[in-house]
């Protein structure tokens, strides 16, 4: 594997290790999402897609999580404008199953998820640098979920959790279109100082 791409996945683990737990799954990129069950159709329903930025249409979902619906067929907001969208609602799609797990047995979801069938990833010999980036997306997903468990619990406000968010759609977009490993290493570093500015104040 290459040393940037590693790198990545090391600072993608240094992020996750060191941010809140997490075992549930939330919706603020959209997407298809598990309905609770016996539980009744909200009387006023809002959908978030009337948004024309993304941004906004993240905030729309997270201040509104209780009366929030998501309209049939909403692609997740990583998989919008994007070359293979189909790929990648394919990828969203399989990860989602990992969320109810924990630990060790939750990365080796991740990995299987994303394509890995060796123990290790440097050991992985077949398209070792697109499931790399499918890793990546899906470590990704797993700090966005953080991103919005700190905002239900009142560490992050709509608006720096939306920022942060926004932030980590836009590397997945670029992640998944293929961008260089400098150009992901830049918006890495620049996703690490807003962690840094919102969630350790």
């Amino acid at each position: 594997m290459k040393k940037g791409i590693a790198l990545l996945v090391l600072i993608l683990t240094l992020i996750l290790v060191s941010a809140i737990p997490l075992n549930a799954v939330g919706n603020s990129e959209g997407g298809s999402r598990d309905t609770p069950q016996n539980e009744e159709e909200p009387e006023q329903k809002i959908s978030c897609e009337d948004f024309h930025d993304r941004r906004e249409r993240i905030r729309c979902r997270l201040q509104n999580s209780e009366e929030y619906y998501e309209e049939e067929n909403t692609i997740p907001e990583a998989c919008r404008n994007i070359q293979d969208s189909e790929a990648c609602r394919t990828l969203y799609a399989k990860v989602r199953p990992c969320y109810s797990l924990e630990g060790a047995e939750k990365g080796q979801c991740f990995k299987r998820v994303a394509g890995f069938s060796q123990a290790r990833i440097s050991e992985e010999q077949q398209d070792r640098e697109q499931k790399t980036r499918n890793y990546v997306v899906v470590l990704l997903y797993d700090l966005e979920e953080r991103v919005e468990l700190a905002n239900e619990e009142g560490k992050l406000t709509d608006s720096e959790a939306a920022d942060l968010i926004n932030k980590i759609v836009e590397i997945k977009q670029n992640i998944l279109n293929g961008a260089t490993k400098e150009e992901i290493r830049q918006e890495i570093q620049e996703l690490k100082s807003l962690w840094r500015s919102n969630l350790n104040e």
